[in-house]
């Protein structure tokens, strides 16, 4: 049986009780000092308001020790009122994040060839990969943890950002101190709108403002809240993935169209922007990959085929990226989380296969935390 490292933090979700519990703890008194802070912080209190501020603190702790859920977290724009969706799905990217988190650290051995082909590993129990995987993964979660106004904030357009040079697309965010925002350069042969999702981009992720901010275009049909499919959850338990139209014509690719999963791909840069602000460290999913190609730089690599090198089908690469491109590429977590997510299937070569009822992972594991929920 293989035996995952013990890893920093949040590591002991794996059927361990106690160890949840102390998890849930943590993060109820990290919500809870984020609130007595912002009770305490005004710059001049007379004694009746500090009294008052007392009795709001007794009571917010009273409050966290009924239900360490009521921490609300990532927040949504005003502007996402026109598009329901996205509370339940940003909950469902959240569910994948969690669900990949503890799959890595549990048996049943993983089936396919899926960390093989999106993060070059050498087979699926590889257990540097798996960590790798296991602390993404949890810190995607810290990250969507971090009370409002911190942390993560979700925009469904791009009206809140002004071009002040659109033909390198520049913007600015006038809402968080007039941060600087560089907007995604279309690729050749693209001739992009003024606004920052330029007519072409699904979404994007930037840091301002010490919040995170998630883009999820509208401005066109290829933005992600036009060209997005319905939640993967309806085949965790039901249905046949498999005879799926899109599936048998675009495998793996397919699991790419669904809005939780591009939310999780904005998530992984979302988290890694987050760990930035708690220490001095290189980005862990840039733009820009680490290692060149004939000294040119590298930018993020999309979907199955440009990120294993095979064909679907195909068991042999004819050409994959490097390893450490692959592990700073967010696609590849988010593709690698969304194959994991349907406990009947796995993904061989980039193709579904099903999984007998014996060999399936469960559809969540003993311990699994509830994500946190929106501000």
């Amino acid at each position: 049986m293989l035996e995952i490292p013990k890893k920093r933090g949040f590591s002991e979700f794996a059927y361990n009780t106690p160890k949840v519990q102390e998890r849930s703890f943590e993060i109820t008194q990290y919500c809870l000092n984020h609130t007595i802070l912002s009770l305490f912080t005004t710059p001049s209190m007379s004694p009746s308001t500090l009294c008052t501020a007392s009795q709001l603190v007794i009571a917010a702790i009273w409050l966290f020790s009924l239900s360490p859920t009521l921490c609300t977290a990532w927040s949504i724009a005003p502007d996402c009122a026109a598009f329901p969706q996205v509370s339940a799905e940003m909950t469902g990217a959240l569910n994948m994040a969690i669900y990949g988190r503890m799959r890595a650290a549990n048996d049943p051995p993983r089936l396919g060839t899926s960390m093989a082909d999106l993060l070059a590993a050498p087979n699926e129990n590889d257990p540097d990969n798996l960590q790798l995987v296991q602390t993404w993964f949890e810190n995607v979660v810290d990250a969507a943890s971090v009370p409002s106004p911190g942390g993560i904030v979700i925009h469904c357009s791009d009206a809140h950002l002004n071009p002040t040079d659109a033909a390198n697309r520049k913007y600015i965010d006038a809402e968080r101190g007039n941060t600087v925002v560089i907007a995604p350069a279309p690729p050749a042969g693209i001739t992009p709108t003024n606004n920052a999702c330029g007519g072409f981009v699904k979404a994007f992720t930037y840091a301002a403002g010490g919040q995170q901010v998630i883009v999820l275009c509208s401005d066109s049909g290829k933005g992600s809240l036009k060209s997005s499919l319905a939640s993967l959850d309806q085949f965790r338990t039901s249905g046949n993935l498999k005879n799926e139209q899109l599936v048998q014509a675009k495998g793996l690719n397919a699991l790419g169209m669904y809005l939780s999963t591009m939310i999780l791909h904005e998530l992984m840069h979302a988290a890694s922007f987050a760990e930035q602000l708690k220490a001095l460290q290189p980005a862990q999913f840039p733009a820009i990959l680490p290692d060149q190609v004939n000294n040119q730089p590298v930018g993020e690599i999309y979907q199955y085929t440009p990120i294993s090198g095979k064909k679907l089908g195909d068991q042999t690469s004819s050409g994959q990226p490097t390893a450490n491109n692959l592990q700073h590429n967010a696609d590849s977590f988010a593709l690698l989380a969304a194959s994991w997510y349907l406990p009947p299937y796995a993904w061989l070569n980039g193709e579904c296969k099903t999984i007998g009822a014996p060999r399936q992972a469960p559809g969540e594991y003993p311990g699994s935390p509830t994500p946190p929920g929106p501000s």
